[in-house]
């Protein structure tokens, strides 16, 4: 786990995320208010600093997400095979904890582990549907919205979930469902109700409807939806193919490749319903245009694990026959390559590298001065060290490329008590208003900000 903030596993956005649950404030779009309500108990331990207990926020939900994917799995295969198939749910459920994907977000400040954690439990709330009465509906409805209040992308599972339970349908078991749909929206009213008290972080301003509207809709990144220009796709395609390899290498590929050809035969309509979502994930995944979309397969590679699962019982059952020893042998086989494979690659124990530039620039800066920054990380990390460590708040941070936008402009020029006509200026210029004794630092390379204090 990492020893506090890190920028490691692509998690930029850690700062953003801290900052905003240590100050009830509100993170970047959509707001994640339920990851943001869950991270204030973790808070509250008196054990090392903010990140280090987010850290551990993450690692703690993975962990209980393993538990449940390990019940999830048991319920795909069949039920008649109870020993066989506890030990086979445990063995895959530890290994996709042990992928590299799914533990690189278990041990940083990131949303990805609490979306994880709801979308096991609305599939297999899904799965046993056929068990329950009416009530298993509502925790059903309840998983899958706290699944997309987590991340948006949990909406690419609902058709997984649809296909399921569509042959129990029934009126009643709906209501229920849309029911806990509904009181799963209740975490919504945190956004503006946060907003409303005016916290350092305050992305969007959700106290107002335009503001609320545009922060939920996360319409900030839309235009990054299938984005990818052609050209790259090849590339991206190759990249996916890796990370692919990646999480289960050869062997665990192979084994999802013989549970899908197995469940065409014996579950046809599982196989569908986990293949419409995983397809569906993994094409908005590789048309989304950024350098760190694949983080968005990791609902799929949950699917995925229910075909491995059903490929290592059919290697199983047929060592079975022939040598117990052998086939405990291959049981334990593929979670213990994960280990070893993703070790290394994963761990973060000794990444202070946040830490130290954070700690370098706010320690370097004059007093009072402006900081200006171009990139998340470094937005962020300041966030998180003046909001969560209560270092240098004398400082004012501003983002450049932020400033663009309407909300975030206004925000800065309020808390420094100027006329609001102020934020509609372009920032080279606004910069000769706010604080115009005070000297100012530009950690990114911008000819314009260069020269603001010299017009």
């Amino acid at each position: 786990m990492a020893p506090g903030l890190t920028w490691s596993h692509n998690s930029a956005d850690g700062g953003d995320l801290i900052a905003a649950a240590s100050t009830l404030g509100i993170p970047h779009p959509p707001g994640y208010p339920l990851y943001t309500l869950l991270a204030q108990p973790f808070l509250v331990i008196p054990l090392n600093d903010p990140a280090w207990r987010m850290n551990l926020y993450s690692a703690i939900v993975s962990a209980i997400t393993i538990f449940f994917l390990c019940d999830l799995i048991r319920l795909c295969l069949p039920q008649q095979e109870k020993p066989l198939a506890k030990a086979i749910s445990a063995i895959v459920a530890i290994a996709a904890g042990t992928a590299a994907l799914w533990w690189s977000q278990a041990i940083i400040t990131e949303v990805y582990a609490l979306a994880n954690l709801f979308a096991v439990l609305a599939i297999r709330q899904a799965l046993l549907t056929e068990h329950h009465n009416d009530s298993g509906w509502f925790k059903l409805g309840l998983w899958q919205m706290l699944a997309l209040l987590s991340h948006p992308t949990m909406l690419l599972l609902v058709p997984a979930v649809l296909i399921i339970i569509w042959p129990h349908c029934s009126r009643a078991r709906c209501r229920n469902a849309i029911l806990g749909v509904l009181i799963g929206l209740v975490p919504l009213a945190y956004l503006p109700i946060a907003a409303a008290n005016h916290p350092s972080t305050n992305w969007g301003n959700a106290s107002t409807l335009q503001g609320f509207g545009w922060l939920v809709s996360g319409a900030a990144y839309q235009d990054l939806a299938f984005a990818l220009p052609a050209a790259n796709l090849l590339d991206r395609l190759r990249a996916f193919t890796s990370v692919q390899l990646e999480q289960y290498g050869i062997g665990g590929t192979a084994l999802a490749i013989l549970g899908f050809q197995h469940l065409a035969h014996t579950k046809p309509r599982l196989l569908i319903a986990t293949g419409t979502s995983l397809l569906a994930l993994s094409i908005f995944a590789i048309g989304y245009n950024t350098s760190d979309s694949f983080v968005y397969l990791l609902p799929a590679f949950i699917l995925e694990s229910i075909w491995i699962a059903w490929g290592l019982r059919q290697i199983i059952a047929w060592l079975l026959e022939n040598s117990r020893a052998i086939a405990v042998i291959c049981l334990l086989t593929l979670p213990i390559l994960n280990i070893a494979r993703n070790y290394q690659q994963v761990d973060v124990s000794k990444d202070t590298e946040a830490i130290e530039w954070y700690t370098s620039v706010l320690e370097t800066t004059p007093t009072d001065a402006i900081l200006i920054t171009c990139d998340d990380r470094h937005t962020f990390a300041i966030a998180y060290a003046q909001q969560s460590l209560q270092l240098r708040q004398d400082v004012l941070l501003i983002d450049a490329d932020l400033w663009n936008q309407d909300w975030y402009a206004r925000q800065i020029v309020e808390r420094e008590s100027l006329d609001s006509s102020v934020a509609e200026l372009p920032l080279e210029i606004a910069l000769q208003i706010i604080r115009p004794d005070a000297p100012y630092i530009a950690l990114c390379d911008r000819s314009e900000l260069s020269s603001a204090r010299s017009e």
